[in-house]
């Protein structure tokens, strides 16, 4: 028997089997009818990942020729929560709107209109950013934290929850408070009205907390804070009974973090509950790639923690590596049951943490073990666990969980979506897999599994049906992540049959691009729209007829002086606008009135617009005036055998690379060099196309780093696994820079490619014909100016002078034998030695790279001659004179008589005067000979 007691909006329940009847009703389809608004993430409190009441959006009509991008929302960073939604709200003198919330890593959250950017809905309906750099607050840029898949900067990271009932949508703030010389990151808890954008009473609320305990970072007081800095709040918040749920894990595991969650009275904004995962140990992070913390109908809130410390001494408790059932007390939250792999300590040594998936709780299920919470982590072990009893840890196995099994080879960076007895993950190098619930256990062989492969980091499924009809599944392909790198895709399954795909965002090309991917993005499907994140960006998605792409016409790709370009569309009603800038063409774009001219290299984008048609594709030529068209032939490459991070030259081969795009693996790059111990430096001149920001994107396994006209664009000098790092730098077309990649490979294989992308140039591997190398092996590197005057005077200054390739060379040293004689950092490379003394002399420049690093000598011999020695008689005086070079010369003289002179010197002592030294004496008998020889060698 059930009681139920109605209290005006409010039910209150009574009686054990309310759980039960609670989990049969939210497994109805029927029970959905309300809930079109979308709250929270993965659209329910059980993070099922299935909005049930989508009528609109069928297998049937979601295909290229009836969905896609209907239009944009600009925003002013990346968008990693998930967009939130809510019908029909009004918004006070704007009217009633469908409204999406969308929160930026710039620290801002906009309202928009959800069906429309056009009118007074190409504006936000209201905007609210936390931050102002006129007086020192900014986001938290990535680096302050050391490492983080944020990138470049920090803002609003976890998935925010509404609250309708009191139109307030809460989220939390991260950004950098500069004072003076001083700065500090801080965290602010901030609840806003959802109709005006409008801080509550009492927000923001500047997020911190303690603990007793004596884990990493604690005081020698024995208490715990939470540290602004090195916290990290990417979970998606969570509301229960009027308390809202925030946690936080690190950023890139930068310690010391802990695992935390903290409960804010979402009325008063006041903390009430404060949990830490690990007290007396370290980290053990609450992030589940986004997912956030998950309730059960008894009001049992469930994470997944990741490495850290794991140990139970009574109530001295760390969890690490664990899913945690947790039970509020007071103001902490209990530890009421948790499960822990028995491999826990060597899934924290190994980096293999439990945490990067996040879970589902699903429906009463049939059988002994009703109620249960499936999880996946990097190891590619899913997990199925009973919720009424977890098993907590057992070492040698985990036989006391409902079951275990390897399903994901590449290991789970997200987390699953249940429908209609299915469980849908897509793992990383994997396809997407349906996992099928038989009897109250999960079948551990996939029922179907897809076709599509998925880099690092896979994927986050969804699905949206009309209860179980019309069920389809979708998820963001975002294995192109790097900022400025690629596009995300968004893809539609058939969630009965996951290997037929209803539709991609590339199928119709240039119409649906969706924007640059954002790691552990999911899209939010409502109303018959789809909302897409990514990169300063939301895209909205539906169905609609699409005005017909418009066609580009010109004489050829290539022109000398100028070309003439038509651009005309085969709907008579449509309007169309263009760019020349390498943007992409809206509604507001300069139109199409006639030919235009075209006197220098340019991208042409087009696009048609028609009254109630969806905007056509973007169709783009790119023309090329035929002197940007380049002659280069690539870049100088030097290999050095057997070196790690060093270029101790001389290379051990030499030779020009018409591209760097080398994926040798185990191989070596050539003959003579060791295949796992190695570093290459490129060098020469790269001329761009267009005048505009390029995007250099460099793959490196290990370590590479990239300069452009001296400046570092891209420092990846680290051991890692195939990565991209991305620098931007504005450059002028035509003009050569500068370009110096140094690469080392220390072991595994071997990986480098330099591509490049600007708003005009697709991304793509740089070609030969924009590549220059430079001179041979430092053949340029040498003394200039004294090659045909090496006999000098002595007494004169001379400019020693080298030329050298710039961009390799940071610092040039000139030497007397082993004494240094000066130096230069600037280039022209030029040293002036004073007051020569006659002699001859060995001289060397050495050159140094950035890394201190002699990469270059350049010897020179030169023979500097004493001045000319003056004779004049007078009075049967004889004065001897030369111009004053300094003291060390001796007069010397000889007498005739062969058969060979004998030199002597003189006994006078010389006077200086006017610049000139003299020596005076008796006119001897005999005839002589006079000399000056160098007394200072």
């Amino acid at each position: 028997m059930v009681m139920v007691v109605l209290f005006g909006r409010k039910a209150i329940f009574g009686w054990v089997g309310l759980r039960r009847l609670i989990c049969t009703l939210a497994a109805l389809p029927w029970l959905c009818l309300g809930q079109v608004d979308v709250l929270t993430y993965h659209y329910d409190q059980q993070r099922t990942g299935q909005n049930l009441r989508e009528t609109i959006l069928r297998p049937a009509n979601v295909k290229s020729d009836s969905f896609g991008k209907l239009f944009n929302h600009e925003v002013d960073g990346d968008i990693y929560g998930q967009i939130l939604y809510c019908q029909d709200l009004d918004m006070g003198e704007k009217g009633v709107h469908n409204v999406v919330f969308v929160t930026t890593s710039h620290d801002s959250i906009y309202a928009f209109d959800a069906d429309s950017n056009e009118g007074e809905n190409a504006q936000p309906l209201w905007h609210r950013s936390y931050i102002d750099p006129d007086n020192g607050i900014i986001p938290v840029p990535s680096v302050d934290s050391w490492y983080d898949p944020v990138q470049p900067e920090i803002g609003i990271a976890g998935t925010p929850v509404i609250d309708r009932e009191s139109g307030t949508i809460y989220f939390v703030v991260k950004r950098k408070e500069i004072s003076g010389t001083g700065s500090r990151n801080a965290q602010y808890f901030c609840a806003v009205d959802i109709t005006t954008g409008e801080d509550r009473p009492g927000s923001p609320v500047e997020v911190g907390a303690t603990v007793p305990g004596v884990g990493d970072g604690a005081g020698a007081d024995g208490i715990l804070q939470y540290s602004a800095t090195r916290q990290h709040q990417r979970a998606a918040l969570l509301l229960h009974d009027g308390i809202v749920y925030v946690a936080s894990a690190s950023f890139g595991g930068t310690g010391p973090y802990h695992g935390w969650i903290l409960g804010y009275n979402a009325a008063t904004l006041q903390q009430e509950v404060v949990y830490c995962t690990t007290p007396n140990g370290a980290g053990g992070g609450v992030w589940m790639s986004g997912n956030g913390p998950g309730l059960d109908a008894d009001g049992n809130l469930f994470v997944v923690t990741g490495n850290g410390t794991y140990f139970q001494d009574g109530a001295n408790q760390n969890f690490g590596d664990s899913a945690i059932k947790l039970r509020r007390n007071g103001a902490t939250l209990e530890a009421v049951d948790w499960f822990t792999p028995f491999n826990q300590a060597t899934l924290e040594w190994s980096d293999t943490d439990l945490g990067s998936g996040g879970f589902v709780l699903l429906p009463p299920q049939p059988g002994d073990h009703p109620s249960q919470m499936v999880f996946c982590g990097k190891e590619g072990k899913i997990y199925v666990v009973d919720r009424d009893n977890m098993g907590r840890f057992q070492p040698d196995t985990d036989s006391q969980i409902i079951e275990s099994f390897a399903a994901i080879p590449g290991g789970v960076w997200g987390k699953p979506a249940y429908f209609n007895q299915r469980v849908y993950y897509h793992g990383v190098g994997d396809v997407l897999k349906m996992f099928a619930l038989k009897d109250g256990l999960l079948d551990p062989t996939p029922a179907q599994s897809g076709a599509r492969v998925y880099k690092y980091p896979g994927a986050i499924p969804v699905i949206s049906a009309n209860g179980t009809n019309d069920a389809i599944l979708w998820e963001l392909q975002v294995d192109a992540y790097v900022a400025n790198y690629g596009n995300a895709i968004l893809r539609a399954y058939d969630a009965y049959n996951v290997n037929r795909e209803l539709y991609n965002s590339s199928q119709v090309a240039g119409r649906d691009v969706v924007g640059g991917a954002i790691r552990f993005t999911i899209p939010t499907v409502a109303n018959g729209k789809v909302y897409v994140p990514a990169h300063k960006q939301l895209s909205i998605f539906g169905l609609s007829q699409w005005v017909p792409a418009p066609e580009i016409i010109s004489a050829g790709i290539v022109f000398t002086n100028a070309t003439t370009v038509v651009i005309k569309d085969a709907d008579p009603a449509a309007s169309i606008t263009y760019t020349l800038d390498g943007t992409e063409p809206v509604a507001n774009s300069p139109p199409y009135t006639g030919p235009i001219t075209l006197d220098h290299s340019a991208a042409v984008k087009a696009r048609a617009f028609s009254a109630g048609k969806g905007s056509s594709p973007v169709v783009s030529l790119t023309l090329y005036e035929a002197g940007s068209i380049g002659t280069g032939t690539g870049l100088r490459g030097e290999y050095f055998s057997q070196q790690n991070k060093t270029f101790s030259y001389p290379a051990t081969l030499g030779r020009t690379d018409a591209q760097i795009n080398f994926s040798w693996g185990l191989a070596p790059p050539a003959p003579g060099i060791y295949p796992a111990n190695f570093t290459v430096r490129w060098t020469g001149f790269v001329q761009p196309q267009f005048s505009e920001a390029y995007s250099f994107i460099v793959r490196s396994h290990s370590g590479a780093r990239l300069w452009i006209d001296g400046e570092l664009v891209v420092d990846q000098w680290t051991d890692a696994p195939s990565a991209d790092g991305v620098g931007t730098i504005e450059l002028q077309a035509g003009k050569l820079y500068e370009l110096r990649m140094d690469y080392y490979q220390s072991s595994s294989a071997a990986e480098a490619i330099l591509s490049w992308r600007s708003p005009s140039t697709q991304i793509g591997v740089i070609p030969t014909s924009q590549l220059y190398p430079a001179t041979n092996s430092y053949s340029s590197f040498a003394f200039t100016g004294l090659e045909t005057a090496q006999a000098l005077t002595a007494g004169t200054n001379v400019t020693l002078s080298v030329t050298t390739p710039y961009f390799a060379v940071s610092r040039v040293e000139f030497y007397l034998g082993t004494t240094k004689l000066g130096d230069t950092k600037t280039y022209p490379y030029e040293f002036v030695w004073t007051n020569l003394v006659a002699g001859k002399y060995s001289l060397t420049a050495r050159a140094m790279d950035d890394y201190g690093t002699q990469v270059a000598t350049v010897p020179l011999a030169i023979t500097v001659n004493c001045p000319a020695l003056n004779v004049s008689v007078a009075a049967r005086k004889v004065t001897l004179s030369w111009a004053a070079a300094g003291p060390g010369y001796t007069v010397e003289a000889a007498d005739l008589p062969a058969p060979s002179l004998t030199w002597r010197a003189i006994s006078q002592t010389p006077t200086y005067s006017n610049g000139l030294a003299k020596v005076t004496f008796d006119m001897p008998a005999e005839r002589r000979f006079y000399r000056l020889r160098p007394s200072i060698r």
